[in-house]
């Protein structure tokens, strides 16, 4: 009865949202609706569960330069007896000139000044010079980054600088005051660079220097420590050749954004520094064949990460595009060694619908116990466009091994907006 209401709940607000977009000039959105089911044969459990995510951005809000964005989506674990858990990514009214060249955003807000993971529960004001150029400052919370909850112990204020010269440069200086509980934390200078070198060679990078931290355990205050690190050097000749190679060094914070998996974000925190290269090579128009590989150190666990991708594309099959992708990874810790293999084929016929099957493998042996688990799984998936506004996904999952006996079922029904409305001249 519960999940039938919020249910309700969240079908008045999608609709009280639509007729809100209105108003404005530019409406992008997405609106979708989720359900869940996971038939657990070994715990005799059988998991239902419904979920909504909403998309909305909307510009030049009543013919005024006022802009709007929304993301947010709900879901339930598959613990039955938890509550549903809400998860707002953005959230935010934002002007860009308010007051001449002083500009404005307030709410959740996604942007790379606040540092390495880029999202603030608060406001921002920053001033436009010369057409390419920024400076402001902001305040506000970090929010848990994995139930994404507001919190109010960890506080940020902070100075930026930002730099926009399109392709040739971008880059942003932050100067950051971090609190917890109301009192010091650190101190850092968050970088974020990207720069064209010449026109086969570009770099990116960012990264949180610690300048002042305070360090709860003892009295001292460490200076001068880099984390949450990443580089890459990106190398591209000509449109048959690309190659990347990266660099990344601390905790690692990813969106997975997965529809298929209720979790929709995951907090790495156990590869302590890592390097990879990826490779693009197309030596035909119809087809292109990409590699990842990754070597990480995990300095907790005292072991290492293994990953290699190999994948091969077709862009005109008998008048469909195929994909095919083969991945093997290797975690080797303190307390288990994982060896993970992973297969998949996708056919997509154009903008109608697609089609995949993948198949994955994953052994762990745990050394400090002696005992050995695997599991496999196979997957189904199929996407339909009925129309340009409306599509269907559905994925059928199958896993079974030494702990595990289960099918999962995922239906995702969403509705699209696109418009664009000629502003009323006076």
């Amino acid at each position: 009865m519960k999940q039938v209401v919020l249910f309700i709940i969240h079908s008045i607000m999608i609709t009280l949202l639509l007729f809100t977009t209105a108003a404005a000039t530019d409406i992008n959105a997405c609106f979708s609706i989720r359900f869940y089911r996971i038939n657990d044969r070994i715990r005799e459990r059988d998991f239902k569960a419904q979920g909504m995510g909403v998309r909305l951005n909307m510009q030049k809000i009543l013919d005024t330069d006022f802009n709007f964005y929304l993301r947010y989506r709900s879901g339930k674990t598959h613990d039955t007896n938890s509550a549903p858990n809400f998860k707002l990514y953005d959230l935010s009214l934002k002007h860009d000139h308010i007051m001449g060249n002083l500009g404005f955003a307030a709410g959740r807000l996604n942007t790379p000044i606040v540092g390495a993971y880029g999202i603030l529960d608060g406001f921002k004001l920053q001033y436009q010079w010369a057409d390419h150029y920024y400076l402001g400052g902001f305040w506000g919370t970090e929010p848990d980054l994995l139930t994404y909850k507001m919190r109010k112990d960890i506080q940020r204020t902070g100075l930026f600088a930002y730099i926009d010269r399109g392709r040739n440069y971008q880059g942003n200086f932050s100067l950051i005051r971090q609190t917890y509980l109301g009192k010091l934390d650190r101190v850092f200078l968050f970088v974020d660079n990207d720069i064209d070198l010449s026109e086969s060679w570009s770099f990116g990078q960012f990264a949180e220097m610690d300048l002042m931290e305070k360090d709860a355990h003892i009295s001292e205050k460490q200076t001068f420590r880099f984390t949450d690190v990443f580089t890459d050097l990106r190398f591209r000749p000509n449109n048959h050749f690309s190659a990347t190679l990266t660099y990344t060094t601390h905790k690692e914070f990813k969106y997975l954004e997965s529809m298929s998996d209720i979790p929709d974000s995951l907090f790495e925190n156990s590869v302590d520094q890592s390097v990879g290269l990826r490779l693009n090579v197309r030596p035909f128009k119809r087809w292109r064949f990409y590699s990842r590989l990754r070597y990480g150190l995990n300095s907790v666990e005292r072991g290492y990460e293994r990953f290699i991708s190999l994948g091969a594309a077709n862009y005109n099959f008998l008048s469909t595009r195929v994909f095919l992708t083969a991945r093997y990874a290797q975690n080797d810790g303190l307390n288990a060694l994982s060896n993970s293999w992973y297969i998949s084929a996708e056919r997509a016929f154009w903008d109608k619908f697609r089609t995949s099957v993948a198949y994955r493998k994953t052994e762990v042996d745990y050394k400090l116990t002696g005992s050995h688990s695997n599991y496999a799984a196979f997957d189904v998936a199929f996407t339909y466009n009925l129309s340009w506004q409306f599509y269907l996904f559905l994925k059928a999952t199958r896993q079974q091994g030494s702990d595990r006996d289960e099918t999962r079922l995922f239906l995702e029904l969403s509705y699209r907006i696109r418009s664009y409305k000629e502003k009323s001249r006076p």
